[in-house]
């Protein structure tokens, strides 16, 4: 499959990322450096009406979603705080932190203090509300699950933060904030096993002074039900042929990875509100399937040039356009 034009690309500072690489400490090639960035793109795009297709061709699909994942995570982490570009569409449920803890509410509508400065109307119990300036919301996070508020009084969630010196280093967002509360931010289609081995097995370390933010990919992507993360969840590695798929899509993930042809021609068309990557394997008899849902979606783009890439590696073709966010 051809690699359709991009705009020009971006000259931004390399990723300071190192990998364990028999016993010594390497720079991460280029290409996972590429899809890491990659995946921040796709992060840094919380457009309403529109959102981004995006295949990617590899000789191998070796690591590529989970890397993907992880860098639109590290990205999107930063839009899910008070006064950060996106905002919380009305009836939202949110966890919000105050001096006692995390507690439940639900967005209303957004407004301005008599001082300009930015705040929401929050609906914290069945007949309470309060006004909740940014300035002093200390964490507010999107929850996963609708709320369903009852009583008089605010209700805390009893969960405790996890910690990440890797999540410290790389997100963009508040960390604590992005490991308290849980969701399904992304959602992984395809090659389970490999994708699971690949999140658990890549050591990496975050170049930094104290050389202590060392981690794997899964303390960002943070898939469900794996050893380790509890209940600071944040993506879902699911089969191709699962049942579960189209309960899944009912949750609105921000991004699916479609990992393998037959995922990309089974579950393309099923995610209209999510940012949308399909990962082609050369090397798999059925990568022309994958190319011809990724040409038929091509049809229905929306004209205009897409956000700025970093430069595409040698070996690998990327594929990126517009189409309407269907909500």
């Amino acid at each position: 499959m051809g690699a359709i034009p991009l705009s020009a690309t971006s000259n931004e500072e390399e990723l300071p990322l190192l990998f364990l690489e028999d016993e010594d400490w390497a720079p991460l090639p280029d290409w996972a450096l590429f899809l890491f960035k990659l995946g921040a793109v796709l992060g840094a795009w919380p457009h309403p009406a529109e959102r981004l297709v995006t295949a990617v061709s590899l000789p191998t699909r070796a690591y590529a979603g989970p890397m993907i994942a992880a860098g639109f995570l590290c990205e999107r982490s930063l839009y899910k705080q008070v006064g950060g570009t996106a905002s919380f569409e009305v009836g939202t449920s949110v966890f919000v932190q105050d001096r006692q803890g995390w507690y439940k509410a639900i967005v209303e509508r957004p407004a301005v203090l008599p001082d300009g400065s930015p705040a929401l109307q929050l609906k914290i119990s069945k007949d309470a509300r309060e006004l909740l300036p940014a300035r002093r919301a200390r964490r507010i996070r999107r929850s996963a699950r609708a709320h369903k508020l009852t009583g008089s009084r605010k209700t805390y969630d009893q969960h405790t933060p996890a910690t990440s010196t890797l999540c410290e280093q790389l997100l963009k967002g508040d960390v604590t904030t992005f490991l308290a509360t849980p969701g399904l931010d992304c959602l992984m289609i395809g090659a389970v096993r490999e994708t699971i081995e690949e999140l658990s097995s890549l050591q990496l370390w975050a170049v930094e002074s104290s050389g202590t933010a060392r981690g794997n990919l899964a303390e960002i992507v943070r898939p469900l039900k794996l050893e380790g993360i509890g209940q600071s969840w944040h993506s879902q590695a699911i089969g191709t042929h699962s049942p579960q798929v189209a309960a899944l899509a009912e949750q609105r993930p921000e991004l699916v990875v479609l990992d393998g042809a037959q995922a990309c021609r089974r579950w393309g068309s099923s995610f209209p509100e999510s940012e949308l990557v399909m990962v082609l394997d050369r090397s798999s008899p059925d990568v022309v399937n994958g190319a011809n849902t990724v040409l038929e979606m091509y049809a229905n783009r929306l004209d205009g040039a897409g956000p700025v890439l970093p430069t595409v590696p040698d070996g690998i073709e990327v594929t990126l356009f517009r189409v309407a966010r269907v909500r």
